[in-house]
């Protein structure tokens, strides 16, 4: 529930700051932003894998634990989690693809001419979410132990 707050908090804020530039939700006019965006891109590239649970982001870490506890109760909700999680995956990845790259860079729509860079304030925010998404995939330990901490204590 950690990291699915990190990575969803970050998600909805690299899509306010690209809503806020261009002020259409239309996902065919965003075809080609990494071209104006690179940094954005990468950022929200990271943000995508630690949605479906790649290893290295907390992500990962939560689909584990949960997946390990979904075998030994049941097998069968466990491949059923498996295929939503392959699932969740192409559509990230598919979304990605279609902001980020394409050919559409001529549209009348969108605002070619604005800052391509990010604000100061803007790359902290993006940079604090991308520190906690990949520290928590490569040491998680530092949370679990806390978590085991406050659930020992509540049983």
């Amino acid at each position: 529930m950690f990291t699915h707050g990190i990575v969803s908090s970050a998600l909805f804020i690299v899509v306010g700051m690209i809503y806020l530039r261009h002020n259409t939700r239309l996902i065919y006019y965003y075809q080609g932003l990494y071209h104006i965006y690179p940094v954005m891109a990468s950022f929200f590239f990271i943000f995508i894998l630690g949605n479906f649970g790649f290893p290295g982001t907390g992500g990962f870490i939560g689909e584990f634990l949960i997946l390990l506890s979904l075998f030994q109760k049941d097998f069968f909700i466990g491949v059923i989690s498996i295929i939503s999680i392959f699932f969740s995956a192409i559509y990230s990845l598919l979304l990605y693809t279609r902001v980020f790259f394409g050919i559409n860079l001529q549209n009348p729509i969108i605002n070619y001419s604005c800052n391509p860079s990010l604000t100061f304030l803007e790359f902290m925010v993006l940079l604090f979410f991308g520190f906690f998404s990949i520290q928590t995939g490569i040491f998680p330990g530092i949370y679990l132990s806390f978590l085991e901490r406050l659930v020992v204590s509540l049983i």
